[in-house]
């Protein structure tokens, strides 16, 4: 996870938080169901974050290195 995301992510927690200790949310018809929908989405980011092992810049360094490994094989076909 890069900075940008876990800034999101730790926002996202932060009113989730906000929203579950406010005894106001549960006189508010229909916001608990999305507050319980901010929850999982929450857990699902936790879980993707989890899984997310290559960064941006090491997908980009293997995207060029394909990309010059292509123009090698296409200038040694073409003779």
């Amino acid at each position: 996870m890069n900075a940008t995301q876990s800034n999101k992510l730790a926002s996202y927690i932060a009113v989730e938080a906000l929203l579950k200790a406010s005894p106001v949310v549960e006189t508010i018809p229909g916001l608990t169901p999305k507050v319980t929908a901010l929850s999982s989405r929450i857990a699902e980011l936790h879980q993707l974050g989890e899984t997310q092992t290559q960064t941006i810049d090491g997908k980009k360094a293997r995207r060029d290195e394909l990309l010059g490994q292509m123009v090698e094989t296409s200038l040694h076909i073409a003779g």
